[in-house]
């Protein structure tokens, strides 16, 4: 019965790391398509870069692997970045077993970031932010982000809750309250879904894993957001809504979540 309680983020991501699957370490639940459609929507950015390409919380490496596959490009250098050795051993042997060339994949958090002084010319952090301990923490990594980030180096920070998504969230570690939660705000097919989940992990080594829970959620409102980029030495290019894809190939846009891509003023 793999039903595992996580005691931290860097726990969950040490557990997600010994997982058959490794779309695991996006934090999706093994939601393959739905990761593949957002690092498309974020690859769209950086078509033709050159440069140093830093992926802060970089998952399975998909970002790289997309560039390089879907779209072509193999004229740039990248360095992700995960938050624990497992992690980084994982994603690097995944890489050279899928006979790509090995990028740089290193041990660091997003507000200790373990690279030098202006020396990339793009970063992606997504989906990173929200699972900070706080918001000081959050503004660090944006300050980390601009230390390693070159004059007009192209930044990519996504799904910033604009809200508290954890308010309504008070089932706990109970499995039936969450999938209940999931029932009466997501609908029937996510509960269905989720079941099936669970069902599964009763049943087989598939893993479920109860997410460590914080008494609050690191989140800022898109104005101040804004502001506090812009206080920092960032350009605002866009910002725009979130988007995924549900189960049945739906795109929609998040009511909480926003996307934002700006450039570094030095």
């Amino acid at each position: 019965m793999p039903i595992i309680k996580a005691n931290s983020t860097i726990h969950e991501y040490e557990i997600r790391a010994s997982h058959a699957d490794i779309n695991e370490l996006t934090g999706r639940n093994g939601n393959a398509r739905l990761s593949q459609f957002v690092i498309e929507n974020i690859c769209q950015h950086y078509i033709g870069f050159r440069g140093l390409l830093v992926d802060v919380g970089c998952g399975d490496a998909l970002l790289y692997k997309m560039l390089h596959q879907d779209f072509g490009n193999n004229k740039f250098e990248y360095t992700g970045v995960l938050p624990s050795p497992k992690e980084v051993e994982r994603v690097t042997s995944h890489l050279i077993s899928s006979l790509y060339s090995s990028p740089t994949i290193v041990n660091g958090r997003s507000d200790s970031l373990p690279l030098a002084d202006d020396c990339a010319d793009g970063v992606v952090i997504n989906g990173v932010l929200p699972i900070l301990e706080s918001p000081e923490t959050a503004v660090i990594s944006l300050k980390e982000i601009h230390r390693i980030s070159k004059s007009k180096a192209l930044v990519f920070i996504g799904e910033v809750p604009s809200t508290n998504e954890l308010a309504k969230r008070n089932y706990g570690d109970s499995i039936p309250r969450w999938l209940l939660y999931v029932l009466t705000t997501q609908g029937v097919g996510h509960f269905l879904a989720k079941t099936s989940h669970v069902v599964r992990c009763l049943l087989t080594d598939e893993i479920l894993i109860i997410k460590p829970k914080p008494k609050e959620m690191t989140w800022f409102a898109v104005q101040e957001f804004l502001r506090i980029l812009e206080n920092l030495g960032f350009e605002i290019v866009a910002h725009c809504r979130h988007r995924e894809i549900t189960n049945a190939g739906k795109v929609i846009e998040s009511q909480t979540r926003w996307d934002y891509l700006v450039r570094v003023v030095k």
